[in-house]
């Protein structure tokens, strides 16, 4: 698809498509056509959640065998084309044999902190939704998840609130972002990056100790790289590719 193309479906979709208040469309939807411009039609796609109207990022397997579907949602200011990380678990693991599906997260005003995001609970969970919805279309339902910071406190409110999913993996989790983490039954992979977080050894710790009745919870501390995740892109892809081979997806 030309920019200009997609520029005017942003202007149609700024002008015609009700948006929650609570978002601020003109931000999202600048980082919307920075990102989708660098894609065709195939794999930069639109999806419906309600009156919301967002964009995703599909990227299909070339292989035969389809391992299953894996929904991505980014952090704060990120993208899923974020070159930290997602963009390497997005194309890396669509290589291993699994659609991906990288979801535009609701993007709140310039400055806005994380207790800004989880106030849009309902506007995530619309979207995870819809991309549930869109993967079952493809056989490839229930998905499994994978948040990275404001993106995997969305993912514990959603599931803990009864989202279905296969498995879950959630990369440098805000430590005030636990709430409901053990009301999630699915397996769960819990990445503790700790590079922006206090204490990280005991906050390790306090997380194992509250998800003891999960055997399907396995926690991965990569503390010492601090919060530069984009040094261990091909470690993390390799262990969550692992760890959901094992059987812990779908």
């Amino acid at each position: 698809m030309q920019i200009h193309g997609i520029t005017r479906v942003l202007a149609v979709w700024l002008a015609l498509v009700g948006i929650c208040q609570a978002t601020d469309p003109v931000r999202e939807a600048g980082l919307i056509q920075g990102v989708t411009s660098r894609y065709g039609k195939d794999e930069s796609i639109w999806l419906t959640a309600g009156k919301d109207r967002f964009a995703a990022l599909l990227r299909e397997t070339g292989r035969s065998r389809v391992e299953g579907g894996i929904v991505l949602l980014h952090g704060i200011d990120k993208s899923p084309d974020d070159p930290e990380l997602l963009l390497h678990l997005r194309t890396g693991l669509a290589e291993h044999g699994w659609t991906t599906l990288g979801l535009f997260a609701p993007v709140r005003e310039d400055g806005a902190g994380v207790s800004a995001y989880m106030a849009m609970e309902a506007e995530y969970k619309a979207r995870l939704q819809a991309a549930t919805s869109f993967l079952a279309g493809k056989q490839l339902a229930p998905p499994v998840f994978i948040g990275q910071r404001t993106g995997a406190a969305m993912l514990v409110k959603y599931l803990a609130g009864g989202g279905q999913a296969a498995a879950v993996v959630l990369i440098d989790l805000p430590n005030d972002a636990w709430l409901g983490l053990d009301q999630v039954k699915v397996p769960i992979l819990d990445i503790v990056a700790g590079g922006k977080q206090p204490d990280p050894d005991d906050q390790a710790r306090q997380r194992r100790t509250l998800m003891k009745n999960n055997a399907g919870y396995q926690q991965l501390r990569i503390i010492d790289a601090g919060s530069d995740l984009g040094l261990l892109q091909d470690m993390l892809l390799n262990r969550i590719h692992g760890w959901l081979k094992r059987g812990k997806g779908p």
